[in-house]
């Protein structure tokens, strides 16, 4: 079980750390951007989810060679990444669950209570908004963006207990590119 929490907290570290990053850089949109700043929250969303993703992948990735190497006799398996960034993520998943049952009467608390739930999920708003804006329910929407966390943990985890190399392929591609141009201009 110990090999559990571990992995979860880093998942649940790396999400928190990007959350604030997404706070407090949000007044410095909101001043950039005034009035189309609801045009320009998803596009911010997106960005700061991209960083936390590479951030959480290699993370997941390095935790997975770890535990593949046969002195720790931990015996991983290749979807342990997914259970590690639900556990991660289950603080904010039950916040949703739990969301729905409180009930303000005033209707500026209740706003403010929505607008609370969105920082805390801003990270992964990209995602609330685009599954909304494509015609999904709030449900739809949440469920999605909370899924997100646990799948890249999983990519993270599988890369690393198969040994994909993704820079590497990328390495590859980009010098083929470069040594086909090369030929293409012979020497005078």
């Amino acid at each position: 079980m110990n090999k559990y929490i571990k992995g979860s907290l880093k998942v649940l570290t790396n999400y928190c750390t990007f959350m604030i990053i997404f706070a407090v850089f949000l007044s410095m949109l909101i001043g950039i951007a005034r009035e189309n700043f609801i045009s320009w929250l998803p596009v911010y969303s997106g960005a700061i989810f991209f960083l936390m993703m590479l951030v959480l992948y290699s993370d997941m990735k390095s935790i997975a060679v770890k535990e593949k190497r046969p002195q720790y006799n931990l015996s991983p398996y290749p979807f342990k990444g997914f259970i590690l960034g639900v556990l991660g993520f289950s603080p904010f998943i039950l916040l949703q669950l739990i969301y729905p049952l409180i009930n303000l009467d005033n209707p500026l608390a209740a706003r403010i209570k929505h607008l609370a739930l969105n920082t805390l999920l801003g990270p992964v708003y990209v995602f609330i908004r685009l599954v909304g804006d494509l015609g999904g329910g709030a449900i739809a929407a949440y469920a999605i963006a909370s899924l997100t966390i646990p799948v890249i943990a999983m990519f993270g985890y599988m890369a690393g207990f198969y040994g994909i190399e993704l820079g590497a392929y990328y390495r590859k591609l980009f010098r083929k590119a470069d040594n086909t141009g090369a030929r293409s201009n012979p020497k005078k």
